[in-house]
């Protein structure tokens, strides 16, 4: 990633991006997870919403459609490698730290939404 690129991410704070591909086979790191590392991110805020006649342990406590925030930290460590020609391992690194950031993120993100208790 040129870097004019960091640069004008860390003093504007704005990212505009779309689907990115990383190639195989050349030892490049992928732009998603050189962003994530540079700037620190960690929460990956989806839109969820329940679906009619589908049972989960939440039913009734969202408002039908919700923002939920998933940790991805650890989960794009980039720590990968062949077991077999066929068969790929990744190791996914869960620390204290993350966790509880991702925790505090998604209760104050409840909590500015009204859905905190």
């Amino acid at each position: 990633m040129p870097q004019a690129t960091r640069d004008s991410i860390a003093r504007t704070r704005v990212v505009l991006k779309g689907p990115l591909e990383t190639p195989v086979g050349f030892g490049e790191k992928s732009a998603n997870v050189t962003l994530r590392k540079l700037f620190e991110t960690y929460a990956n805020v989806r839109p969820a919403r329940e679906l009619p006649g589908v049972p989960h342990p939440l039913r009734g406590r969202g408002r039908g459609h919700d923002h939920r925030p998933r940790e991805h930290r650890g989960l794009y460590a980039g720590i990968e490698h062949m077991q077999t020609a066929d068969v790929a391992q990744c190791l996914k690194i869960i620390t204290r730290k993350g966790s509880e950031k991702i925790i505090r993120y998604a209760f104050e993100l409840a909590a500015a939404r009204g859905a905190a208790r």
